[in-house]
């Protein structure tokens, strides 16, 4: 947990007590930092488990006249070793940060740093906020601005409990959830509150609010290099990556599956001379725990293998909603069932998006050849359009019919592919696919575990994701610098079967396409006959299954409730139907795992809005 926030809200009578509100909305029990500070009319605060170590925040800067926040942290590299001897005087990230702005030299700085990160600092004397993040965005904001009142937080709810917003739930948000189980550009749930976009430094005065981005994702293909030497240099950043980001002095744990991403991410830390506890949940005698228990047998890791926790998933269900507040399906919510586990260590090294950043699985062959923006927009549609189509809607939300032609979500995706027009089409995919979709799985999957400990994306790794766009993309398509990544450098974890295919990830292709051709048939037969075989054995969780068993009741419970939620906005009838229809034999189990979070949300939003949240522990004040 590292969530800060700071707002501007002229009418508010009593600052303290909507810092005990913000404190009872952002802070769990365990937070060793849980501060605020006003100051220059406006409110700010932290609540955190400083896995860091990085001290008291808010904190008052008497060189720069700052007061600063920052989550998250930079990372060793040949630019923060020359700002830090351009400023030797400054103690901290949070202080060499402040000191690069007030000589105006943050913007240009920023795009040659490396970290994971969000800074926020305040000149109460000139009114003047600077806020910025790292290039992906994994340490997410959000922010809302009305009139004279502003507010910008780790969590949408933020500018509700501030009185910026009222914390109306957006229909256009509903209508991409229901479509495509995704948001695409900054949205949210809550209307008017956005994300704060990725690689972007603002500015906030009282008369303006001043954007700059500072990074975006570019493809400078870099031609003449075989593929295994592409795949040596992959290994080497890699594992400098994982190196750079664990630090020292912290006790590491790394998510292990049986997949390639976090067998690679064990492989360098050994290497890099961490010693990592590895974590393993899943159904049981799935391959997950199955091959990752060989995994960790050779890497000789300290390894814990857990069934996966259906009970307390359920349990805590409504806590996961206030973390991620509808932007995850409720079954990707894996690390909230398994907090307890990750707890005992400093940091989780993850693999969140490897293969997607060096393997291209996402990338489908048909994006390899030229396309117009609209027939790519409509192709990376029909992907993941596997809710209802845009047809369909009404049936769900009346409140469809009130959307603009541009509103729907098609032409939104149209309309986003229009602005990448200059780049070819694969890498028009990836920029699209990457700036919304993955990006966002990521972010929420770091932020549901910093509950439990800190997280890094070791595939995130500035110096590693622009090596690995300077590869030809043919050369990145089908794993094949991956494969020439694991042959150079992890061999130790090539040996073990691959989840996804339950071949070793270096098999030839005619044997990847024969397993491919097994396990299709293997998943027809289970689903006619209800056999547990090989592509039950491939899922992490059960969940149609569990549905309509020991979760029945769970999900009963949630559909039939009533909730303060426009029928306008998500029909009773249409998400009870959908529930009846997965208890009848067809699988809804994802469309029901991304319609309950809208419907939980809308009672936080009531919560939120009458000040019935539940009283934590009361914030320390900061005073200069």
């Amino acid at each position: 947990m590292s969530n800060a926030y700071f707002c501007q809200t002229p009418e508010c009578k009593d600052v303290h007590a909507l810092a005990h509100s913000f404190s009872s909305l952002l802070c769990s029990g365990n937070a060793s930092v849980n501060h605020y500070a006003a100051a220059g009319q406006a409110l700010f605060g932290l609540a955190s488990l400083d896995k860091f170590g990085q001290g008291l925040m808010p904190r008052y800067l008497e060189d720069t006249r700052y007061w600063g926040v920052l989550t998250g942290e930079l990372h060793t590299c040949g630019a923060l070793e020359t700002c830090k001897q351009a400023y030797p005087d400054a103690q901290d990230d949070l202080g060499l940060l402040a000191k690069l702005s007030r000589e105006k030299r943050l913007c240009e700085t920023l795009p040659t740093l490396n970290g994971a990160f969000f800074l926020m600092l305040w000149d109460p004397d000139s009114h003047t906020l600077v806020a910025a993040n790292d290039r992906y965005g994994l340490y997410p904001m959000y922010w809302a601005h009305r009139g004279s009142h502003f507010c910008l937080a780790s969590r949408v709810m933020g500018p509700v409990l501030a009185g910026v917003v009222p914390g109306d739930i957006d229909p256009l948000a509903v209508a991409q959830i229901l479509t495509v189980d995704d948001f695409a550009g900054d949205r949210t749930l809550v209307r008017d509150v956005s994300v704060f976009p990725p690689g972007t430094m603002m500015t906030k005065t009282l008369e303006t609010i001043e954007w700059k981005t500072y990074w975006a994702w570019e493809y400078p293909s870099e031609q003449g290099t075989t593929v295994e030497e592409w795949g040596r240099r992959a290994g080497a950043a890699l594992v400098e990556a994982v190196r750079r980001q664990a630090g020292t002095r912290r006790s590491i744990g790394v998510t292990l599956s049986g997949g390639l991403d976090s067998r690679c991410i064990a492989a360098a830390a050994v290497q890099a001379g961490i010693s990592p506890r590895t974590f393993t949940w899943g159904e049981d005698r799935c391959y997950d725990r199955v091959l990752a228990a060989r995994i960790a047998g050779v890497l000789g890791t300290e390894h814990r293998d857990c069934p996966y926790e259906y009970d307390t998933l359920a349990e805590r269900f409504s806590e996961g909603v206030a973390i991620t507040e509808g932007m995850c399906n409720t079954f990707d919510m894996h690390f909230l069932a398994h907090l307890h586990v990750i707890e005992s260590v400093d940091l989780v090294l993850n693999g969140f998006a490897g293969d997607a950043v060096l393997g291209e699985t996402f990338l489908r062959p048909q994006w390899s050849k030229p396309m117009q923006p609209d027939e790519l927009a409509e192709n990376v549609f029909g992907r993941f359009n596997r809710f209802l189509k845009e047809s369909d809607l009404s049936r769900a939300m009346p409140a469809v019919k009130d959307l603009g032609a541009e509103d729907y979500p098609l032409a939104i995706f149209k309309r986003q592919f229009g602005e990448l027009g200059h780049l070819s089409t694969p890498d028009a995919a990836h920029r699209y696919l990457f700036d919304n979709h993955v990006r966002r799985k990521t972010a929420m999957g770091t932020v549901l575990m910093r509950e439990g400990a800190e997280s890094a994306a070791c595939f995130f790794d500035y110096d590693f994701n622009d090596l690995v766009r300077s590869i030809p993309t043919d050369l990145r398509a089908n794993h094949r610098t991956y494969r020439a990544m694991m042959r150079s450098t992890f061999c130790s974890v090539a040996a073990i079967a691959w989840q996804a295919t339950l071949l070793p990830p270096l098999a030839p292709e005619w044997q990847v396409f024969a397993s491919k051709v097994v396990r299709r048939v293997s998943a027809k037969v289970e689903r006619l006959t209800g056999w547990h075989g090989l592509a039950k054995r491939q899922q992490v969780g059960d969940f149609t299954r569990h549905l309509r068993n020991e979760l029945r009741d769970w999900m009963h419970g949630l559909v039939m409730t009533e909730y303060p939620l426009p029928e306008d906005i998500l029909m009773p009838g249409f998400y009870r139907q959908v529930w009846q229809e997965h208890l009848e034999g067809k699988d809804r189990y994802r469309l029901l795992g991304a319609i309950v979070p809208i419907l939980e949300l809308s009672r936080l939003v009531q919560r939120v809005r009458t000040g019935q949240l539940v009283p934590g522990r009361a914030p320390v004040l900061v005073r200069n």
